[in-house]
């Protein structure tokens, strides 16, 4: 069966993520990489110093047309690259290589599964990357073009990866919501704040929960109101709220608020 080329990505990674692997990589089979590069690209992952590692094109010694990159090819993606280094405030020589380390652990904390099963997957990815964590290196590597056969219709490509980048831009200004790009890390998932110093649903709840209750707060936020309750009425409180894309949990302590 024929997932397409994000889809075969989605497999590979959950089958990382399932068997407890380190590190997973991505090397296109055109042979346009050069797999002798890995053991430097799993260098700065092994020392604990990126998330993801992707080779470059572009930072090569050896320019990519010299190494037989088309004109139009060169042109195009560094177009690209300059939008979606704008769009995404990143500063990456190129969006689109073929050539990628990622560490298991940050591919766990993003919605990947929800990205495109086509070309512009690559490009999902390294938006939900930064977010979720931020830490992604370059690494200079040899190119080698050729005649091979290329199934990418650039066009479309073009037209997917722009709209990805400008729909993660829109969602940071708060003017559109797509869940493929809401991954923050947990411990920085607070979209509210604590609603004490006014009448509000969180200030009459204080008054009217009598002490030593055993509370269920459903959408909790960042627990700041199970936080009250703990502390000034010493109630038994579990927290349920939403994390970004992945569902709900659930966490209860029988001397603390827990909000997970």
């Amino acid at each position: 069966m024929n997932l397409g080329y994000g889809g075969n990505q989605k497999l590979g990674y959950h089958y990382a993520i399932e068997n407890g692997f380190d590190f997973v990589v991505l090397l296109h089979g055109d042979g346009q990489y050069a797999p002798e590069r890995l053991p430097d690209l799993l260098e700065p992952l092994r020392r604990g110093e990126a998330d993801a590692v992707f080779g470059s094109r572009l930072l090569a010694r050896k320019g990519v047309i010299a190494a037989g990159m088309p004109l139009y090819k060169f042109i195009g993606n560094k177009f690209l690259t300059w939008i979606e280094n704008r769009l995404l405030h990143a500063n990456l020589s190129e969006f689109h290589s073929g050539y990628r380390v990622y560490s298991v652990a940050a591919l766990r904390s993003i919605p990947f599964g929800r990205n495109s099963n086509d070309f512009h997957f690559d490009t999902e990815i390294v938006i939900q990357l930064p977010i979720a964590c931020p830490a992604i290196a370059e690494l200079p590597i040899p190119a080698y073009h050729g005649n091979e056969i290329r199934r990418l219709n650039g066009l479309k490509y073009a037209a997917h990866v722009l709209m990805a980048a400008l729909k993660a831009r829109l969602q940071e200004a708060s003017l559109l919501y797509d869940r493929r790009f809401d991954c923050p890390p947990p411990h920085t998932y607070s979209p509210y704040t604590s609603r004490f110093d006014y009448e509000s649903t969180h200030a009459i709840a204080i008054r009217r929960v009598h002490p030593g209750t055993t509370v269920l707060e459903l959408g909790c936020a960042g627990g700041y109101l199970g936080a009250r309750l703990r502390d000034r009425k010493r109630c038994f409180v579990a927290g349920l709220s939403t994390t970004f894309s992945f569902g709900c949990r659930a966490v209860c302590f029988p001397t603390r608020s827990s909000c997970a």
